[in-house]
């Protein structure tokens, strides 16, 4: 992986660039958006893919890099209804398990056209949520306005 700057590999440096403009992390000092970004992961998508799909195990929060992201639920295993799109520097995936709440998806989070978002893994999301009031804080504003 190309390099630039102090070591930080290309893909590090886009995941870094995309949290800290994304609540709740951009309200996260910079030593914590860097452990983020460590653990972090770049994930692309092809238009109709999915990122994840209701009830499986939830392991990650996600922001959006690029594309839109289209949230659903499931009236019936043929019907869906959206209930919300996300586009770039917009979390994804967490709110309905916030606090530990859920295991689980609680959702099916589909790629609307091309996508690229950012995985961040739970424990790493935890660890920063328990550690920084102002994340916290900012997570819970961005799922209050949610609601």
């Amino acid at each position: 992986m190309k390099t630039r700057g102090p070591g930080m590999p290309d893909e590090k440096r886009e995941i870094l660039k995309v949290l800290s403009r994304a609540a709740p992390f951009s309200s996260a000092t910079p030593a914590e958006l860097e452990s983020l970004a460590a653990v972090s992961s770049l994930r692309r998508f092809a238009p109709g893919a999915s990122v994840f799909l209701e009830g499986e195990r939830a392991a990650a929060a996600w922001v959006a890099a690029t594309g839109q992201v289209r949230i659903l639920g499931f009236l019936t295993p043929s019907r869906t209804f959206q209930i919300e799109r996300f586009g770039p520097g917009q979390l994804f995936g967490i709110c309905c398990r916030l606090g530990g709440g859920a295991d689980r998806y609680l959702c099916t989070a589909v790629a609307e056209g091309p996508l690229s978002a950012v995985r961040v893994p739970d424990a790493a999301f935890d660890a920063v949520y328990r550690r920084s009031p102002e994340v916290a804080r900012a997570a819970c504003a961005v799922c209050a306005r949610r609601l």
